[in-house]
């Protein structure tokens, strides 16, 4: 990747968890399977992380990627 970014759309937290809705984007420096260098990928997705004593003791994702041509 020659460049990404992330953005947090929403979340909420309690009860020693936090839900974060996200989107990233980046751009491909190099050619991958159908991906030309230079194109742009997205992916929209969901974390969810537990905590204890203010440690991440666990996490899980839930990507969706944009379709790349």
């Amino acid at each position: 990747m020659s460049q990404q970014m992330y953005k947090i759309i929403q979340g909420i937290a309690g009860l020693g968890q936090v839900a974060l809705e996200d989107q990233w984007a980046g751009l491909s420096a190099v050619p991958l399977r159908s991906i030309r260098a230079i194109s742009q990928i997205k992916a929209f997705f969901v974390v969810f992380r537990e905590f204890r004593e203010g440690k991440i003791i666990g996490q899980r994702n839930y990507d969706c990627y944009a379709v790349w041509k």
